[in-house]
């Protein structure tokens, strides 16, 4: 008697569709108008760029929920959250699209998708004619699509890898990132559902007035690849949420658009990770990406942004980070709050000061290390992170800046793993006070 009733239940929540287990204020693998990539690293070195597949890359996938076509607007940011080069993506219903970083940043090179390119055929699952001829080149010349596909000249390419490794612009002799001492160009992407092509960045005026749209129906993946310790990690895309009736106060993009104008969920204030340096693992690395100033220029060489470095604002409890063993014995690193508080030589500090942070949790202390856990011979735990800082001051006023966590695990060359860190708060519903007693 209970089974078509229980039938009847099914039918509903296939007929709402992904709003049906989606909650907004929790970040939850579904169809999403927003996916952010919190970390990319891409080998930008004359060696790595000559042989292709040498050199550590990220790719990343976009999909289509959706049996409609719709267009995917990617922007690549600096680790000092600078937008340097956007483009879009065409998709038909259920269509899916790899890209490899490396192919830009060495070759130049963008996707080439749309009807006209012959890279996005019609499948029979689709539904619905593409509605986007009005703004993308929409022509029957092979490699034709909806955004600008010839290679970059040479000036543009070496300025995307100045940029990205910290360096002065090779066009324009200003800084738009950190510099790590390396040749890998580090960042982050963001990629929304929108309503036609554009070249406006998500920063732009006018870009959540028409340009982006609301409906929840991308999805997708990213990796790390190093070919040559034989590692990758792969991750899902963070999926945030649209609802055209949600106001904030806090929402992703609500540093650029307004508190609550691009209708977009908030990431959390707090996240938690683990970390396992013991056989066969030997090497952990947290991939943490946290939400700066409202800043987007480059700016001159020496400078930073006003918000640079990100420090630590809610040190209640144990402190802003937290390491706990599987025996739950503490140790609290101390933080860093800023250049002018340098730290004793037999002291950790915590240290996330850019938008996008890699920070190994191992056995050796100084630097960006934090030492593993000795008590009772552990080497496994997990680690707590408040990111909350001053850099939304501006424009929220108030210190409940987002972030985000993903983990890798390494061990000897032979294998790795991947996976995103737990969200422990949300924006709106920050943390307020840290566990344990305050430190003496």
């Amino acid at each position: 008697m209970k089974k078509p009733i229980l039938l009847g239940a099914i039918a509903v929540l296939l007929a709402l569709g992904g709003q049906a287990f989606a909650t907004i204020g929790t970040i939850d693998n579904v169809p999403a108008a927003t996916l952010l990539i919190p970390y990319f690293a891409v080998d930008v070195s004359d060696s790595a760029c000559a042989a292709a597949g040498s050199g550590v890359t990220t790719l990343f996938a976009v999909n289509n929920a959706s049996a409609d076509s719709t267009v995917a607007h990617v922007t690549l940011w600096t680790d000092w959250s600078v937008p340097a080069l956007d483009f879009d993506i065409f998709l038909t219903g259920y269509d899916v699209q790899t890209v490899n970083l490396s192919d830009i940043f060495c070759n130049g090179n963008l996707p080439q998708t749309g009807l006209g390119s012959g890279n996005s055929p019609v499948g029979a699952f689709s539904t619905g004619t593409p509605d986007f001829a009005a703004t993308c080149n929409q022509t029957s010349t092979p490699g034709d699509g909806p955004f600008y596909v010839q290679p970059f000249s040479s000036l543009l390419i070496s300025q995307l890898k100045t940029w990205f490794t910290g360096q002065a612009g090779a066009g324009t002799g200003d800084c738009a990132g950190s510099v790590q001492g390396d040749s890998i160009a580090r960042g982050y992407i963001t990629i929304d559902n929108v309503t036609q092509c554009s070249l406006l960045f998500p920063s732009s005026p006018g870009y959540f007035g028409g340009i982006a749209s609301t409906d929840n129906v991308l999805w997708g993946d990213w990796f790390l690849v190093d070919p040559v310790n034989n590692f990758s990690q792969g991750f899902n895309a963070v999926h945030i949420e649209a609802d055209p009736n949600f106001t904030g106060p806090h929402s992703f993009y609500g540093r650029y658009a307004g508190p609550g104008v691009d209708a977009r969920e908030a990431l959390p204030t707090t996240v938690a990770g683990r970390f396992a340096n013991g056989a066969p693992f030997d090497t952990t690395t947290h991939l943490v990406w946290r939400e700066g100033g409202p800043e987007v220029n480059a700016v001159g060489r020496g400078g930073a942004p006003a918000w640079f470095p990100l420090g630590f604002t809610n040190l209640t409890g144990g402190g802003p980070m937290i390491v706990f063993d599987e025996m739950e014995n503490p140790f609290t690193p101390v933080p860093q709050t800023g250049p002018s508080n340098p730290l004793p030589p037999d002291q950790v500090a915590i240290n996330l000061p850019n938008e996008t942070n890699a920070l190994t949790v191992g056995n050796i202390t100084g630097g960006t290390q934090v030492p593993q856990l000795e008590d009772g011979g552990f080497a496994f735990g997990w680690v707590y992170y408040n990111l909350q800082s001053s850099a939304t001051q501006p424009t929220y006023g108030d210190d409940f800046a987002q972030g985000w966590l993903a983990v890798t695990f390494k061990a000897a060359g032979l294998f790795s793993v991947g996976f995103d860190g737990v969200q422990l708060d949300n924006a709106n519903a920050p943390i307020a006070v840290n566990p344990g007693p305050p430190a003496p």
